[in-house]
Parts: structure tokens; sequence; C-alpha cells
């Protein structure tokens, strides 16, 4: 294909999960368009394992998705690049007792209601979640449950119980509840994008896309702690 015929066709899909999609892909967005004018691109909302499908599907050439840190590869057949650490807070009504301290233990929070972000515990941050209480030595009573962040604010905000949150969910917070750092342990999901097995190392508009985020993010960040 000649350089003319690939600028005419040239679109690159991508499907993010929601936290992603509203805080690293707008200023990912703006710097690809100003470097590649000559490239289309479709950002859908997904969650990690829908946009996996559909990459493996070929309705999307990038997905960014999550991971649990320190395991194996989350999904099968495709490439990773980490793009960054994701720490885990908690989120806790604005009268909670632990709303204006510094940090605190998960084990303190071990009687408390929890909102989870899945009802059925196999999405990385819901592993992570149950992991952490493993370590912290208590099993979670599980109050609700909701797989958006937005809704778990509104949630907690009605103390209906307490939740984690990561980092990129903190970034659009409700004035009503409250985030503390957990002191231990320490707790973060690992977000990553993913193509195709050799698609993100060329000079493809995908390659060309993927390098725009890790360009954008630097290094994977480690856990602060």
């Amino acid at each position: 294909m000649n350089v003319l015929a690939e600028r005419a066709v040239a679109k690159v899909r991508v499907g993010a999960f929601a936290t992603a999609s509203a805080a690293l892909m707008p200023p990912a967005i703006a710097r690809f368009r100003r470097a590649n004018p000559e490239v289309e691109l479709d950002v859908r909302i997904m969650d990690p394992v829908d946009g996996v499908a559909a990459l493996r599907n070929g309705e999307v050439d990038v997905a960014v998705l999550t991971e649990v840190p320190d395991r194996g590869p989350e999904f099968e057949g495709v490439d990773t690049v980490p793009l960054l650490d994701d720490r885990f807070s908690v989120l806790l009504p604005a009268g909670h007792r632990f709303a204006d301290q510094s940090e605190v233990p998960l084990s303190a929070l071990a009687a408390e209601p929890w909102i989870v972000s899945s009802a059925t515990g196999t999405c990385p941050d819901a592993r992570i979640f149950q992991a952490g209480c493993a370590a912290a030595g208590f099993t979670p009573q599980v109050a609700f449950s909701s797989e958006d962040y937005s809704a778990i604010q509104g949630l907690v905000a009605a103390s209906v119980g307490v939740a984690l949150i990561p980092e990129l969910a903190v970034r659009q917070l409700r004035g009503d509840v409250a985030v503390t750092p957990l002191s231990s342990p320490v707790l973060f999901r690992r977000v990553a994008v993913a193509t195709l097995p050799g698609e993100g190392t060329d000079d493809r508009p995908v390659a060309r896309f993927v390098s725009t985020l890790t360009g954008m993010l630097g290094p994977t960040r480690a856990p602060v702690g």
C-alpha cells in the first residue's frame, strides 16, 4: 500500500476501560493527532475482558486493560506493554472516622461493609482486593457490587459501605466522599496496552499510538510507599 492510500484509510480503533477513557485517553488522543493528523482515532469504552475479545475478533486494534501485578499474563495470545501502576486507596463517606487520616491499614476496616467492583470476583480489581483482605487477615463483608466507580462513589457517599478506589478514578471525585491512602498492604493494579502479536512494534498507526501512550506516561510507575 502506498503512502497516499494508507493515509486515506488509516484508522486506529481503541477499546479502553472507563477510568482510562476519562483520564488517559484525552491527552493521548490530543498528542497522537498532533503528530499523526492523517490517522483517524475511534475510542470505545470497554471493560478489559470485552476489550481483549474485541481485539482478538478484529473489532479494535488496541485494548487498554488492567492486570494483577507480579502474576502471569492476564490474557493469552496478545502482546502487552505496561503503562502505569495504579495504586488503590480507601474510599470513605466524608464523615467517616478515618476520613481525615493520612493513611489507614486495611485491617482497621475489617468490620466495615464493602462495596466491590465485581460480583463474581474475577476481574483484576476484585482479585487484588480479595488478596489484600486475606493478607490483612479478614474476609470482607460485601454489601453491594458495581462495575462503575462513579456509582461506587455514590454508594459510599450514602454510607452503604466503603470501597477501594484506584488513582485513575480518584481524578473524578465527589465532594461528599474522602480518599485515605492504605498504609498496608500497598495494593495496586497494572494498567497495560495490548495489541495482537507484532502489531505494536513497527511504524504503522497502531504502533505509533502505542508509542504515544508509553511515551506520554514514561516508564511504569512503581507504587508509592
